[in-house]
C-alpha cells in the first residue's frame, strides 16, 4: 500500500490574507473564510505537538490556534499566551476544555468538531458496513505502544479471560517507565506484577510497523472489529484530571482516534478506554451504546478509578456468551452504523459548528 496521507493537511501556519489558499481550511472550516479577522492574525491550524518545533511571530492581536488530530499541545498554547500577553488567543478543538486557573486569561476557546470530516475519509477508503458484525469472540484489544491504560487491559484480559475469547496484540513497544510505578492500589499493582512476569509480546496477521502512518491504521477490514463482540478501544491520550503546576487542571478531551472510529464502522460494539465522557460527547451528536453494561467509567475523571471501573466492564463482558453479547449489542451498533450511513451524524457535527461559529464572530466585534 501506497503512503497514505493524513484525514486532512496538518501545521498550517498563516495569516489572514492567505487563509482560502489552503485545502485545510476549505474542507473542515470553510465559514471562517467569511468572517472579519483582523489584518495581522496569525493562523496556526490543525497543529501537532508544536511545541517540538514552531515558533510564531510576536505581537499580533489575535493568534487562531486549531488542535484536531493530534492532543492540544497546552504547553504550546500557554507559552504562546505568555508571550502576547496583549493579544488574545483564540483555541479551536472538537473536545471540550475546562476552565481552570491554569489557563493565562487571554485563552479562549471553542468546540469546532472534524469527527464527521474523519469518518468520511475512513469511509470513502474502506466503507462501512450495513449492519453488526457476526462475532466469533468476546473481546478484541490492540496495543502496538504501550501506554498505561492499553497496558492494564492487556494484563487484565490475559490474567482473567480464556484466550479463545479474545484477539488480543500488544508488541510490548514501552514508551515511557512510569507506566510501570506501583500505584499502591492492589488491583492495578496486581496486573503490573502480573505483566511484569509474563512479559507478554502478541502479534496478530503480521502487522506491519512500516505501515504504521494515518489513515492506513483506518482499515476495519481485520479481524479484531470483523470478529469481536466488543472492542476495547486503548485510545492512546486517556488522561482526564489531573494537578499540574499545583493547580486543577482537566486535559482537553473527550480526544478520540481511529481506534473509537474502526469499531464504529466495522459494525462492532466497543468500550472505552481512553478519557472521560466519550459516550456522553457522542451521544449528543446522536450514537447510541445501551449495551446492557455498566459504563459509569464514562463520567468518572479520575484516571485509576476510570481504568478500575474498566476492569468490572471486562468482568461483565466475560460473564456473558459471544452470542449474547452480539443479541445486547446490536440494536444499538446498528443504530450508529446507519446514523452514520444516512449523514445524520453529519448533520449533528455540522449544527454543533454552526453555533461555534456564531461563538467565534461574537468574540471578533471588537478587535
Amino acid at each position: 500500500m501506497a503512503r497514505l496521507p493524513d484525514y486532512f493537511d496538518q501545521n498550517i501556519v498563516t495569516s489572514s490574507h492567505e487563509l482560502g489558499q489552503h485545502a485545510l481550511v476549505r474542507y473542515v472550516y470553510p465559514e471562517l473564510l467569511n468572517l472579519a479577522w483582523p489584518t495581522d492574525t496569525v493562523f496556526a491550524l490543525n497543529l501537532q505537538w508544536p511545541t517540538e518545533w514552531c515558533k510564531l511571530p510576536t505581537g499580533h492581536s489575535l493568534y487562531v490556534l486549531s488542535f484536531h488530530l493530534e492532543q492540544m499541545d497546552v504547553e504550546f498554547v500557554k507559552q504562546t499566551a505568555q508571550t502576547n500577553t496583549a493579544s488574545r488567543i483564540l483555541v479551536i478543538t472538537d473536545n471540550d476544555v475546562v476552565p481552570g486557573a491554569w489557563w493565562p486569561a487571554n485563552c479562549e476557546f471553542v468546540s469546532w468538531i472534524t469527527w464527521h470530516k474523519q469518518l468520511d475519509q475512513i469511509a470513502l477508503l474502506y466503507g462501512i458496513a450495513a449492519e453488526p458484525n457476526q462475532p466469533t469472540h468476546k473481546i478484541s484489544s490492540l496495543c502496538f505502544r504501550t501506554d498505561q491504560f492499553k497496558h492494564y487491559v492487556t494484563g487484565y484480559l490475559l490474567k482473567h479471560a480464556n484466550a479463545d475469547d479474545c484477539i488480543i496484540s500488544y508488541h510490548g513497544r514501552h514508551q515511557y517507565r512510569y507506566f510501570f510505578e506501583h500505584t499502591g492500589r492492589q488491583p492495578l499493582d496486581n496486573i503490573l506484577a502480573f505483566m511484569e512476569t509474563k512479559q507478554p509480546h502478541l502479534e496478530l496477521d503480521g502487522f506491519d510497523a512500516s505501515k504504521n502512518y494515518p489513515m492506513a491504521n483506518c482499515d476495519w477490514h481485520v479481524a479484531p472489529y470483523t470478529d469481536a463482540a466488543v472492542n476495547f478501544t486503548n485510545e492512546g491520550f486517556h488522561y482526564s484530571y489531573t494537578v499540574k503546576d499545583g493547580l486543577d487542571f482537566y486535559w482537553p478531551g473527550p480526544y478520540v482516534t481511529e481506534k473509537t472510529w474502526k469499531p464504529l464502522l466495522a459494525g462492532c460494539a466497543f468500550v472505552s478506554v481512553g478519557q472521560a465522557y466519550i459516550y456522553q460527547y457522542l451521544e449528543q451528536l446522536g450514537l447510541r451504546f445501551d449495551y446492557g453494561l455498566d459504563l459509569a467509567h464514562d463520567s468518572e475523571t479520575r484516571d485509576f478509578d476510570r481504568i478500575e471501573k474498566i476492569f468490572s466492564v471486562i468482568d461483565q463482558v466475560l460473564d456473558h456468551s459471544t452470542s449474547e453479547l452480539a443479541e445486547l449489542t446490536k440494536h444499538s451498533t446498528q443504530h450508529n452504523l446507519d446514523w452514520i450511513a444516512s449523514g445524520q451524524f453529519r448533520t449533528q457535527c455540522s449544527d454543533r459548528n454552526k453555533k461555534s461559529l456564531e461563538q467565534i464572530r461574537s468574540k471578533l466585534v471588537d478587535l
